[in-house]
């Protein structure tokens, strides 16, 4: 009996520094888990802010370049609008002079910043550039209709692309 009692009084110390011991590891581990994941918590919105950032930037160009793109169409639209019903030759030559010019400088927007633009932004804006590009001296009422009625539906598929943008930022 005695060695029962010897027994115990080894175990119990032993067993005691064991719990402490087990004690020490689990927090250990529970504290190099922690930062483990809290490092990897921090890797993620390292990247979440640079996806933000980058998306904020092509976001801001997009807009840049749909204002310009608008801004020219404008511009165009108004030209026109000027000499639709102008007979004086000379003036009418010099309004069709500027108003191909602008043509031109609004169909080279379109191609330089065809990569920023969205495929259904550019389909629209290339589908005016080649209307754009059938303007003569002077063009049936119609022509004018179907123009104004592209100018619009590009105009209002730049608002429906910039609004999507702005629901997933």
């Amino acid at each position: 009996m005695n060695d029962y009692i010897i027994q115990a009084l080894i175990s119990l110390p032993i067993g005691g520094i064991a719990a402490w011991i087990g004690q020490i590891w689990a927090t250990n581990i529970a504290a190099k888990k922690a930062s483990e994941q809290q490092k990897e918590i921090e890797q993620m919105k390292n990247q979440l802010l640079a996806r933000q950032n980058v998306f904020r930037m092509q976001f801001e160009k997009e807009f840049h370049i749909y204002e310009s793109l608008c801004s020219r169409i404008s511009a165009i639209r108004n030209s026109l609008a000027e000499i639709r019903y102008r007979d004086e030759e000379r003036i009418l030559n010099e309004q069709q002079t500027r108003i191909l010019k602008q043509i031109n400088d609004y169909k080279d927007y379109v191609h330089e910043h065809e990569a920023f633009m969205s495929q259904t932004v550019y389909d629209h804006a290339e589908k005016l550039v080649s209307m754009f590009m059938k303007l003569g001296s002077r063009q049936e009422v119609s022509f004018y209709q179907n123009l104004d009625m592209e100018t619009k539906l590009f105009f209002s598929t730049v608002r429906s692309h910039i609004r999507s943008l702005n629901a997933i930022a």
